[in-house]
């Protein structure tokens, strides 16, 4: 078995593994990186938090768009654009299912997929019937 090893590796000899009691975030960051960026972040957040009056965090709006505050005390509004296709000359607006509409069209689809599969099965029984007589 040691002839398939590269050269100067050997199975004998022991792995040392060094064992640690506790798992730290911080041992896993490269030896470059800071300790703890996360709880500085947070400790920073918390402070702007407290000095602003109002939402510090983006919201959203009543008509869907997202709230995302500035630095003067204002928001700014951001919104999807709306896809459109045209069909036969008229503009249809393009939006996604909710999730009722959604399973609405499975059962839909699920049926029909069902009824077509029955269909074909009495289909096959009748045609192997006829041919066996």
């Amino acid at each position: 078995m040691d002839e398939l090893l590269p050269p100067g590796a050997s199975s004998n000899r022991p792995i040392a593994v060094k064992k640690s009691e506790t798992t730290d975030a911080d041992d896993l960051l490269p030896p470059a990186a800071e300790k703890s960026p996360k709880k500085k972040r947070l400790e920073k957040a918390d402070r702007v938090a407290e000095d602003q009056i109002g939402p510090s965090k983006p919201g959203v709006a009543a008509d869907g768009s997202v709230l995302i505050p500035t630095d003067d005390g204002g928001f700014i509004a951001l919104r999807e654009p709306v896809k459109t296709v045209s069909v036969k000359g008229q503009e249809i607006e393009l939006r996604r299912l909710t999730p009722e509409e959604k399973a609405a069209r499975r059962f839909k689809r699920n049926l029909f997929v069902a009824g077509f599969g029955m269909l074909f099965l009495i289909a096959m029984m009748l045609i192997m019937h006829f041919l066996r007589n």
